[in-house]
């Protein structure tokens, strides 16, 4: 199974998001948008992971949320990856109330725990990604997205952490959720 972590984002949100986003794609280079179903806020990629493994991931993930309270995430701040050079991937950032960094870090630790840990070596930034570029866009691109969405931010509270499956197809990924795990912390 090809799994990550993450928080998903309540269906209005990534509706009223993606009618945002509609409203500028015209007047931005060619991409790949993410359909509302599939927008999140990854917290760990896990890649190609055995289901034999599932049992105890299932078991770290739960006592790893377990640990943390409940927190606001907002959605707020356009930006592209990689920040200097060929950006291919357009984001909006996730701002946190909680120590939403620190929570990465042990979903990460409780991964690698479970099944030999996260297979993403990057450095994390709490984003969710709004499209994927297949020829770089220029910084005003960015600009221009940016500008479309700057008074626009949304808030919601972060209450459990999701482990889902991906299935590549032609069409783009297809995800399910396979595990839950309330946020249980005290504030």
């Amino acid at each position: 199974m090809r799994l990550f972590v993450a928080f998903e984002i309540p269906k209005p949100i990534r509706q009223q998001l993606t009618q945002r986003c509609r409203e500028v794609r015209g007047a931005l280079p060619a991409a790949r948008w993410v359909l509302p179903e599939s927008m999140h806020m990854t917290l760990a990629f896990l890649g190609e992971t055995s289901s034999g493994l599932l049992p105890g991931l299932h078991q770290e993930l739960e006592a790893t949320f377990a640990t943390c309270s409940p927190m606001q995430l907002t959605l707020r701040g356009v930006g592209a990856f990689p920040a200097r050079g060929r950006r291919r991937v357009a984001w909006i950032g996730v701002e946190a109330s909680g120590d939403l960094h620190g929570l990465q870090s042990r979903v990460t630790l409780a991964a690698e725990r479970a099944v030999g840990g996260a297979r993403d070596p990057l450095r994390f930034h709490s984003h969710v990604t709004l499209a994927r570029c297949k020829q770089p866009w220029p910084p005003n691109a960015v600009s221009r997205l940016a500008s479309s969405l700057s008074d626009w931010g949304e808030s919601f509270d972060a209450v459990a952490g999701s482990l889902i499956a991906s299935t590549l197809l032609p069409t783009g990924p297809q995800y399910r959720t396979v595990g839950t795990y309330p946020l249980q912390g005290t504030p």
